[in-house]
């Protein structure tokens, strides 16, 4: 996106929920070639796709997926078994969000997995002054250094700030008299 994105959730939870569906795509998707993780913003929601080309969901397994209760294939790599039971609890993280991870088949082949998560409203005053002062925080310390500049602009844009709200925060922090280099 090109403007910062807030969403209140359990980053580590939400992190595991993702890896869990790559890794499950990773072993259980025969014959993939490609594996997507996308997010698109839509009605105030920030959609999360899982996505593969490979062999699908079988139809007989879709109302049964998420429950746990899966019958073991022999796996890809012969090391890992049902993957029922990361689904059942990748399925309860989702619930605690308020929200519903969906499972299905792609037209093209192979399965996507979903899930949507409310997006919190900021408006451009309240992100831009919350990004100063993680900066002034992360920062003080390291006006003098040449790369200063540089340092600042790399953290802001790697939080999904745009390089506009980030070189306004500079501008800002640059007033109280020190000059940060300027780094061509």
């Amino acid at each position: 996106p090109d403007t910062f994105v807030s969403i209140p959730m359990d980053p580590v939870l939400i992190e595991q929920v993702l890896m869990n569906l790559l890794e499950n795509a990773v072993f259980h998707a025969h014959g993939m070639r490609n594996l997507w993780l996308r997010v698109e913003l839509k009605n105030k929601k920030a959609i999360f796709f899982v996505e593969d080309d490979g062999c699908g969901i079988p139809t007989d397994r879709m109302d049964h997926l998420f429950t746990g209760l899966l019958d073991s294939e022999t796996p890809v790599d012969s090391t890992r078994s049902n993957m029922g039971i990361g689904l059942s609890v990748c399925r309860t993280i989702i619930k605690a969000h308020g929200t519903e991870l969906k499972a299905g088949n792609r037209p093209e082949g192979g399965a996507v997995f979903s899930f949507a998560l409310e997006m919190e409203e900021i408006d451009d005053v309240k992100a831009s002054s919350r990004l100063e002062k993680l900066m002034e925080n992360k920062y003080r310390s390291l006006k003098e250094d040449p790369q200063c500049r540089l340092k600042m602009l790399r953290f802001g844009l790697g939080r999904g700030y745009s390089y506009d709200e980030v070189s306004k925060v500079l501008e800002t922090l640059m007033k109280d008299g020190k000059k940060i280099q300027e780094i061509d």
